[in-house]
């Protein structure tokens, strides 16, 4: 894949999620940027970032007026949105493939994404919708093209239905003082959701995040021990399926 900004080749680059996960994202060592596949950015820590963004570009470049999805040739879009602040350059790919960040945009990204989470936890105020925070590539592609092309695959042959990757977006994890967990997810089914707690492997709670169907869900698991590893699933009721998520792991600081 070639770079949307200088056209060099991307550098296959392993990262890791918030949850301790190994993912892989595409670095561009001529001018420093970045490419995520969807959603992967919203799962990342700060220090990850920063990491990520400390690349020493080997050139300066002029950006192309329309930059290039490097997996469809799509032209790459700005994303103006509530989650992105003003003066900042993220682009997203139209079909939903994933984000380009220029040297520097993802630190700054980040640094604003962390903030404002802290900020609604440190006041008390709920995110009203996980769009506030999260890049809104899947959100684009739900109401475009996700929800009439999914309904259609859950209703086909088990071989043929969408995967629960496709379904769960990487769950925001917030610390609530002294003993308890925030988490804010979206789905790109509608439906009901829970969330099944593990220590040791073997389950220990059930949450309710959403009681009604919807594609935006949020619960707080209380009492947990800090410095305790924790796991948990999501589980998605719609209208003709029950789909699980893979394992997730938290931990509570003390």
């Amino acid at each position: 894949m070639l770079c949307p900004y200088c056209h060099s080749p991307l550098q296959e680059t392993a990262i890791l999620t918030k949850s301790d996960q190994q993912a892989t994202t595409y670095e561009c060592f001529t001018c420093g940027g970045h490419w995520f596949p969807r959603w992967l950015a919203n799962d990342i820590s700060l220090s990850q970032a920063n990491n990520a963004d400390s690349i020493t570009p080997q050139t300066s470049i002029n950006p192309p007026e329309f930059p290039r999805c490097p997996e469809c040739q799509n032209r790459l879009s700005l994303i103006k949105h509530d989650s992105v602040p003003r003066g900042l350059h993220v682009y997203t790919c139209p079909q939903g493939h994933g984000n380009f960040f220029p040297k520097g945009e993802l630190i700054q990204f980040k640094k604003a994404q962390e903030a404002k989470i802290t900020y609604h936890q440190v006041w008390g105020i709920p995110i009203k919708s996980i769009f506030a925070v999260l890049l809104p590539v899947a959100l684009v592609l739900s109401l475009a093209v996700g929800i009439p092309l999914t309904t259609r695959q859950v209703q086909q042959s088990a071989e043929t239905r969408i995967s629960a990757d496709e379904v769960f977006s990487s769950p925001i994890i917030t610390q609530i003082p002294p003993d308890s967990i925030s988490l804010s997810f979206s789905t790109t089914l509608t439906g009901s959701t829970t969330i099944t707690l593990y220590q040791n492997n073997q389950p220990i709670n059930t949450y309710t995040a959403s009681s009604t169907p919807t594609t935006i869900h949020t619960t707080t698991l209380k009492n947990l021990v800090p410095n305790l590893p924790y796991t948990f699933t999501i589980t998605l009721e719609t209208a003709t399926d029950t789909i699980v998520s893979k394992p997730y792991s938290l931990s509570l600081s003390p």
